[in-house]
This record gives C-alpha cells, sequence and structure tokens, in this order.
C-alpha cells in the first residue's frame, strides 16, 4: 500500500460480473460526480500483482532468465511477457513515473527522526528551519537550488553526521559559510559530534589546525607543533595568517565609525521565507478550456485554415464512405446485373421482335428501374417515424454516458501527467548524487521512494484505462439494444408491409450498424481528444509563464559601444523579488548606494542574506519591484539583456564548465587571442 492512499481496492472483493464488465469502477465515476474532481488520494490501491516492488524483482529475474537462454540477442519483450503474462494487453502497457525534487527530510537517509533534533544545533540550522515556510519537509528543488551555498553545505554536512560513523572525511566543507558559521560549525559539529571519531578535514582555514592531531601538508605531515620547528613553508603560512587575522579584528574595532548604510540591513535575519514556492505542481480542474483548442489550432495554422481543413477532412471521408457503399449496392444488384447479360446477349434476333416485345424492354429498363430507385431512397424516410425513437434514446443515453466518464477520464489523465512528470526530476537527482548515496548505502531508501512514485503513477493510469473500457463496453451494449430495436421495428414493417424485401432489411441494419459506429467513434473521439489536450493545457501552463524582457531594442536605445566606460554604478530605492507575484517577500529592499568608477566594494552578510541577489540585479535577473539601477548614467532596464550581460563580467558562487575544450571555456565566442589567454592563466596561477 502506498503512502498517499488507503482506499482499498475494490476489485479485490468484486465478483466476476462486476470484474468482467467493470463494474467496480462505478464507485469512483460517483465520487467524481461529486466532487467534480479527482485527487491523487481518491485513487485506489495498487493491485499486488501489480505493486512496482514485485514487477521489479520479478522482471530482474526474468531477465536474468533470458540472458542464460539467449545470451547473443536478449529480449527485453520476452522478459516482460513473461513476468506479466497477458497482462499488458488488458491494462497497457505500464508507463515509468518518478518523483520530484528533494524535500530536508532526504538529509536524512533513514537515519532515526529522533536524531534531528541533535544535528540541527550543530550545524547551525535551527533558524534556517524557524523560517523555511514549510520546517524540515521544505522543497529545496533540484540540487538544491532553492538553497544558497552556505545552507548546502551545512545539510550536507547535517547529513554526514547522521550517519554516525567511525570515520569521516570532510572535504573542505567549511569554504562555503563565513567566518562566524564556519567557527560555529567547527567547534559545535567537527570537534563536538566528531571529537571521538576520526576525522579527514580538507580545509584552506589553516586556524583550525591547531586542534588536529596530525597535519598533512603536500610532501609533509606531522603535529602542530613539529611542522612549527621542521616546516618553514608551515611556519610563513601560520604567521601570514596570523596577520591577516590582526587586521581583520582591528577592521572590526573600527565598525562603530562607519556610517550605518540600509544595504541588507537584515544582519542576522535570513530571507530563505521569500524563496518562492516553485516546487508546489498545481493540477488544473474542470474542463478543457476553448482556449485550449484555439492554441492548439493556431499552433500549426491559423484558425480559420484549420477549422476549414477539418471540415473539408469530414467531407472527404464522409463522401469517400458513401461512394465505396454506392459502388458496391449498385455492382452487386442481381436485377441489374441480369439486366446487362440480357442486353449484351440479345442478337440481330431484336429487330424481328414484335412490339409487344419492345415495349416490354422498355418497361424493364424505364420503369423498373426508377421504381427501385425511388424506393430505395424513400426506405429510410419512411421508416423514420419507427426508428426515430429507438435512435434518439440511444443517442441520449450515449450522450448522458460520456458526460459521466469523460470528466473521469479527465481527472484521470491530469492525475497521470501529473505523477508522471516529478519523476524525471528524480532519476535526474538520483544520477547526479549516485556517490552519495552508494557511501551513504541509501540505494535501498531511494529505490523504494522511486517505488512509491512509480506504483502512484501506475494507480492513476491503470484507472484511467479501466474508466475507458467500462465506458466502452457500455457503448456497445447501448449499440446492441438499438440494433435489437431496429430489428424488430423492420419485422414489423415486413410483416405489415410485403414489399420490403430481404435486400430492404438488410440495407436497413447496415446503414444502423454504421449509424450506431458512428455514433461510438465520435463520442470517444470526443472524450479521446479532450483527455489529450490535457497535455497541451499543461504545455500552455509552462508558455505562459512570465519571460525575460528583449534581448535587443532597438538600434535608437542601444548604449555607446564602450559603455560602460568608466563603472560607476548607482542603485536607488531598488527592491528585488525572486518571484513575479505582488504578494511574494522582497529578497532586496529600498536599496539605495552608489560605488564610483574604480571603487572595490565588499558586500558582507549570513549565509542566505541576500549577497548573491544583489549580483544578480545587476544582471537583472529576478523581478526588478521598485526603483532604478544606473550604470554610467544609463538605465539598465532601457537596455537589452544581451547588453547588459554581456559588458558586465561574473564569477558565480558555483562555477560551471560547458563540454569542450579549456580554451573554449575560457573564450567561448572566440574573441580573444592566444597570448591575452595565457596572460589570464598566468595571473591566475594556472
Amino acid at each position: 500500500m502506498t503512502s498517499c492512499t488507503q482506499n482499498q481496492n475494490p476489485f479485490l472483493h468484486a465478483n466476476i460480473w462486476s470484474r468482467c464488465f467493470h463494474s467496480w469502477i462505478a464507485h469512483l465515476l460517483t465520487k467524481n460526480h461529486k466532487h467534480g474532481t479527482l485527487h491523487l488520494t481518491d485513487l485506489y490501491d495498487l493491485l499486488p500483482e501489480f505493486e512496482s516492488t514485485k514487477l521489479t524483482d520479478k522482471l530482474e529475474a526474468n531477465w536474468f532468465d533470458e540472458i542464460k537462454q539467449y545470451p547473443q540477442e536478449p529480449s527485453l519483450i520476452r522478459a516482460t511477457l513473461r513476468t506479466m503474462g497477458w497482462k499488458p494487453l488488458l491494462v497497457g502497457c505500464l508507463l515509468i513515473p518518478t518523483d520530484g525534487p528533494f524535500s530536508l527530510k532526504n538529509i536524512t537517509f533513514n537515519a532515526r527522526p529522533g536524531d534531528l533534533i541533535c544535528i540541527i544545533g550543530p550545524v547551525g540550522a535551527g533558524k534556517d528551519f524557524a523560517q523555511l515556510p514549510y520546517g524540515a519537509n521544505t522543497l529545496v528543488g533540484d540540487q538544491g537550488v532553492m538553497l544558497s551555498g552556505g545552507q548546502k553545505a551545512r545539510v550536507n554536512l547535517a547529513r554526514a553526521l547522521y550517519r554516525d560513523a567511525d570515520i569521516y572525511l570532510l572535504d573542505d566543507p567549511l569554504s562555503a559559510v563565513d567566518v562566524k558559521v564556519s567557527k560555529h560549525l567547527f567547534e559545535k559539529s567537527i570537534k563536538s559530534c566528531l571529537g571521538h571519531n576520526i576525522c579527514f578535514l580538507a580545509t584552506h582555514q589553516v586556524q583550525f589546525l591547531r586542534y588536529a592531531t596530525t597535519i598533512i601538508i603536500l610532501d609533509n605531515m606531522g603535529t602542530y607543533a613539529q611542522l612549527l620547528d621542521s616546516s618553514s613553508l608551515f611556519a610563513s603560512l601560520l604567521k601570514e595568517t596570523h596577520q591577516q587575522q590582526q587586521n581583520q579584528s582591528a577592521n572590526l574595532e573600527k565598525q562603530s565609525s562607519i556610517e550605518d548604510s540600509n544595504l541588507i540591513e537584515k544582519q542576522d535575519t535570513e530571507t530563505i521565507s521569500s524563496l518562492p514556492p516553485t516546487n508546489i505542481e498545481m493540477k488544473q480542474e474542470g474542463t478543457i478550456k476553448w482556449r485550449v483548442y484555439v492554441s492548439y489550432l493556431q499552433a500549426s495554422v491559423s484558425l480559420p485554415i484549420a477549422l476549414l481543413l477539418i471540415v473539408l477532412l469530414f467531407f472527404a471521408q464522409q463522401t469517400t464512405a458513401l461512394f465505396s457503399t454506392w459502388w458496391l449496392a449498385k455492382l452487386n444488384d442481381d436485377e441489374s446485373y441480369r439486366y446487362q447479360i440480357f442486353k449484351n446477349c440479345t442478337t440481330m434476333n431484336i429487330h424481328k421482335s414484335n412490339t409487344m416485345r419492345l415495349m416490354n424492354d422498355y418497361e424493364w429498363k424505364e420503369h423498373r428501374n426508377r421504381e427501385f430507385y425511388t424506393y430505395c431512397l424513400t426506405l429510410v424516410c419512411w421508416l423514420n417515424p419507427w426508428s426515430l425513437i429507438p435512435a434518439v434514446m440511444a443517442g441520449s443515453v450515449m450522450i448522458l454516458l460520456r458526460n459521466c466518464f469523460s470528466r473521469c477520464s479527465r481527472d484521470l489523465k491530469r492525475l497521470e501527467s501529473l505523477t508522471r512528470s516529478p519523476i524525471y526530476s528524480h532519476l535526474t537527482s538520483t544520477i547526479q548524487g549516485l556517490k552519495v548515496i552508494r557511501s551513504y548505502r541509501a540505494e535501498a531508501m531511494c529505490l523504494a521512494e522511486f517505488h512509491s512514485h512509480l506504483d502512484n503513477n501506475i494507480r492513476a493510469e491503470y484507472l484511467h484505462t479501466t474508466v475507458n473500457q467500462w465506458a466502452t463496453i457500455r457503448f456497445d451494449w447501448i449499440a446492441l439494444i438499438f440494433i435489437t430495436c431496429i430489428t424488430f421495428l423492420v419485422v414489423i414493417v415486413r410483416i405489415a408491409q410485403y414489399r420490403f424485401t430481404v435486400a430492404d432489411i438488410a440495407l436497413t441494419l447496415s446503414f444502423s450498424l454504421n449509424l450506431t459506429g458512428l455514433l461510438q467513434w465520435m463520442i470517444r473521439q470526443s472524450v479521446e481528444v479532450e483527455t489529450q489536450m490535457t497535455a497541451v493545457e499543461r504545455v500552455l501552463e509552462y508558455c505562459s509563464l512570465e519571460q525575460e524582457p528583449f534581448t535587443q531594442v532597438s538600434f535608437n536605445c542601444c548604449p555607446p559601444i564602450n559603455w560602460p566606460s568608466h563603472g560607476r554604478i548607482i542603485f536607488d530605492n531598488v527592491s528585488m523579488s525572486h518571484s513575479t507575484d505582488e504578494h511574494s517577500p522582497l529578497v532586496l529592499q529600498n536599496i539605495s548606494m552608489t560605488i564610483d568608477a574604480g571603487e572595490k566594494v565588499g558586500i558582507v552578510g549570513r549565509t542566505g542574506a541576500g549577497k548573491t541577489s544583489f549580483i544578480q540585479t545587476l544582471f537583472r535577473i529576478g523581478t526588478l519591484i521598485n526603483g532604478r539601477i544606473i550604470i554610467d548614467n544609463i538605465d539598465i532596464a532601457s537596455v537589452g539583456l544581451n547588453d547588459v550581460r554581456h559588458r558586465i563580467s561574473i564569477i558565480p558562487q558555483d562555477p560551471v564548465l560547458f563540454i569542450g575544450t579549456i580554451r573554449s571555456n575560457l573564450d567561448p565566442f572566440d574573441r580573444y587571442s592566444d597570448t591575452e589567454i595565457w596572460r589570464a592563466l598566468e595571473e591566475v596561477i594556472i
């Protein structure tokens, strides 16, 4: 049983009749009609034989058997058929979905939940958890995009503390946090929590080396005192570090003489709560809007042309069907066939026939044929008063049935799409964090989570297929009843009017079957179109997201070629948010400052206080709620994005290297010579 539902599947207690005709699904249709929509909690549990865990185990065993039997060309299809039997033909192919973004609770990796309280303090996450919208269950997004670098470092360290291992390998976990937080992490986490464990710490912060039992420096190693006596390199390094710390202390003493600025004056407060809830995926409800159909048609051609093509295709299909029926009827006309034989076999003796014989031939050719075709044309008309009653009843019941199951089918399709899309994110996160998962031996937990979300998708897909089969059976019942009524009416007409031949009866029944088949096809296709349009609905939802401004502006608004020539930056009452929602919290609020040309400015703040967001405003990343930013007397809001981002350089917090050579990463647009690139490499000591 999955974690998302406690609804027992009524199929387990259904009788043979209910299982054959899918009557057990009627309760779900009633619930959908009563509440107007379906949610994931309304879905029934999977049948035991459809649970992904059991299917995976069976498929794995059958796959190994397949490799043994066919080592040269193993077939996954044969292994799947041995696993599922013929059930895939009955319930459709099972889609493979996944889970969405990880939440903070996944840092536990199946450790004891009670240990979370013991870990929050040492990693300094108490204030973070208190300000998160949903506490420890807040979604952090793929690769932790909703967290800052320092917050991700603390989450990673907390996950390591959860393991309670004997040996810890810490690869510079303090580099992404500030001095205050790094001191707290070292004192409370590394010294206190890991005081009795073997801990290898790689770090460039030499102020913590005095607490190490053994220090390894490139080609030398020893204790703190031994390295002071034997290694001049280590002694000079400590001297430089000590001098830097003294300078920092002196600068801190002068802090009171520095004029307070309203730039990010949140001090110890954090802006974590202002993160937009972009990870919460909403499900559409109700019928498909007409604008979805219009947008779908406009995506290919203009709307009038699309409607004209649909009408022409419909008439062409109907004309072709009627012509083929007429041609077959004409070809199989016994009387016409005998008449043609008689005509072709006529020899010169026809000229010797008497006048009566000529009159008989003329009467056969003109009168009898004209009477027959007239009779065929009027046959349906004088039968309509009798066949109209079952036709209207059948059409009304089919339309009522269509309205009943189309709503449920549409909601189930939406749920299927909703549970299918998150797994791609889950698989991506799993592949990217495969080393971490294996090092923490969390394969079983990740696999169980995958199976849980896989079961959610299978439940929605299975119920969607079952609802469609339920409707198909009912449509066939209605068609059967309609044909039965038409047959009885035809027999009654045959008894009452002897001129109604067997061929006429066959023609009437044939067109009645075509009528019911066409009506069923139209209803099923209308529901299928409405169901499949949910995919278009989701695409339009993404297309309706607010886009960035134009990358290029008119030539008259382009900045000078040498802009920015000085680099004077003015922030005029700037307020910035990560979301376009007017009610979303502000990351930066009412910032006013001036940075003169050539100045070196340091942005100080705790982890998550908005330092990165402050830099992003220069690149017009995010939403500028209020104010303006002026660089060399030009408002960057009036400049195209290409000009702004090409003429300003940034070193991101998380460097990104693209596929290719080192030179292509250094100069992706091939604008600089090899000499200039070598000079830049020498300046960064590479």
